[in-house]
């Protein structure tokens, strides 16, 4: 064996040692403080589709949804269901950024949908509250408390009629509100209206 040979094998035996590691702890502390994650027996289509009923239903708007496992398909790749929602609603808009402007960037909160091994399905959100906290906005902590309750019904709603385990939950409670009222006209602002780049089921 040529030394420049032993030296490539030293090298990427050093370089294995190194990052082997990071694969095993890469989620460690999963689920995340003030993430919600709620396992059902839904398919992951069927769950797509009814949150989307769930965020109509809770006057919240659909910014954008889009499908990490749709998009491969249509290249012939096959991974398990995945999706994200995007939901926000133009008064919290205005609030939030009134609030803090730098928080405009967490804009739309989102939800995440995943397929599981065995055909059913999982629910994860970060709660509302644990997404604005690091602003330090009072007034921004009041309305992320208002989003919690209605992200929680949604979640809630997305799930119902099947028999569902709540994972993770943390105690610390975010202080509430009355929700504004919401006119029944349309609520959304085009800016925020489903991309056409977003991929549907």
């Amino acid at each position: 064996m040529s030394s420049q040979r032993t030296r490539n094998l030293i090298v990427s035996f050093i370089t294995v040692l190194f990052f082997w590691p990071i694969a095993g702890q890469a989620d460690q502390g999963y689920p995340h403080d003030g993430m919600i994650v709620i396992d059902c027996q839904k398919t992951f289509k069927s769950l797509f589709n009814d949150l989307d009923r769930a965020v109509r239903k809770h006057r919240m708007g659909v910014v954008g949804r889009a499908s990490a496992s749709m998009g491969a398909a249509r290249n012939g790749v096959e991974i398990p269901g995945n999706g994200v929602y995007g939901i926000y609603r133009n008064d919290f808009a205005v609030r939030m950024l009134r609030a803090s402007v730098p928080a405009g960037i967490e804009a739309p909160l989102r939800i995440y949908i995943t397929q599981k091994p065995d055909d059913t399905s999982r629910l994860t959100y970060r709660r509302p509250t644990a997404v604005f906290k690091p602003y330090g906005s009072a007034d921004l902590d009041v309305m992320a408390g208002e989003l919690d309750v209605i992200f929680a019904k949604i979640a809630a709603d997305a799930v119902a009629n099947q028999p569902a385990s709540v994972l993770n939950m943390t105690v610390k409670r975010a202080p509430m509100t009355v929700p504004p009222k919401v006119p029944p006209e349309p609520y959304l602002l085009a800016a925020w209206m489903v991309p056409p780049w977003a991929s549907t089921i």
